[in-house]
């Protein structure tokens, strides 16, 4: 994951620019706040990301159809009940 920042008003403003450094976040914040007096101006860095993979489904060893039941690739090979 590359980090990244972005800028957010405490007035309910969308954040729409990703900076590429805390630096760059700061000094927009800075110019924000002076265009708008009395709102705050938040940099907020990326810290986490999460992304979710699908699930594995599988063809049983006798070549049926799978009924939506996921199965671990040594079960399918090995006829391994879980």
């Amino acid at each position: 994951m590359k980090k990244y920042w972005m800028v957010k008003s405490s007035d309910g403003g969308a954040s729409t620019v990703i900076h590429r450094n805390d630096i760059e976040a700061s000094c927009e914040a800075a110019r924000l706040s002076k265009l708008n007096p009395g709102v705050e101006f938040h940099v907020m860095e990326s810290i986490r990301v999460f992304k979710s993979i699908p699930h594995l489904f599988s063809i049983d060893i006798n070549g049926t159809e799978d009924r939506g039941v996921t199965q671990k690739p040594t079960e399918v090979l090995h006829g391994i009940e879980s």
